[in-house]
């Protein structure tokens, strides 16, 4: 056990896990990261995050519902549930 903060990213977009992973390490946390649904469940369950970021416009069945089960009543974390990272701003 390190003493850091725990942090899982979950994402489908490798090259966004690969740039936010090393700024959150460079903040103090301990980074774990999931490219799917199913995998961020079976991470969460191992890693024992204290935070959750996750994407919920992931393609897949699961991806929605993760974020759900992904959070706090399932890994007895804080999730974030972000709806994509740079999608533009919807609207006029």
């Amino acid at each position: 056990m390190t003493g850091r903060p725990r942090l899982l990213l979950v994402d489908d977009e490798v090259a966004l896990l690969a740039e936010l992973a090393p700024f959150f390490r460079r903040a103090g946390f301990e980074v774990a990261s999931a490219r799917a649904g199913s995998e961020d469940l079976k991470l969460a369950a191992s890693f024992k995050p204290d935070i959750i970021v996750l994407d919920v416009l992931m393609p897949g069945p699961t991806a929605g519902r993760s974020c759900a089960a992904s959070g706090p009543a399932a890994a007895g974390s804080p999730s974030s549930c972000s709806p994509g990272w740079g999608a533009p701003p919807s609207g006029p």
